[in-house]
């Protein structure tokens, strides 16, 4: 959704307004819930292989940050690309 802020801001605002009368507000918000959720087991999954003070709740916020801003990216170059091509 941010990516589609940072390209045409009036859209995404429209998009954001109609969301919840169309249901996909809930949708996106149980799959958003549910990719935390496989990112914060990850780190428990490997606490025998990390330091004892690291707070493993702060390292699943940090992957997920780190996702999420490379997905960003990777959206944008290929925006780019496709449109250079095109």
């Amino acid at each position: 959704m941010l990516v589609a802020h940072h390209l045409r801001p009036d859209l995404h605002r429209i998009v954001i307004d109609l969301a919840p009368r169309t249901g996909v507000a809930e949708k996106t918000e149980r799959m958003s819930r549910k990719m935390a959720e496989a990112v914060e087991a990850v780190p428990g999954m490997h606490a025998a292989e990390i330091a004892p003070d690291v707070d493993l709740a702060t390292a699943a916020a940090v992957i997920e940050t780190l996702l999420v801003a490379l997905a960003q990216e990777a959206t944008r170059m290929i925006t780019r690309y496709l449109a250079a091509a095109g």
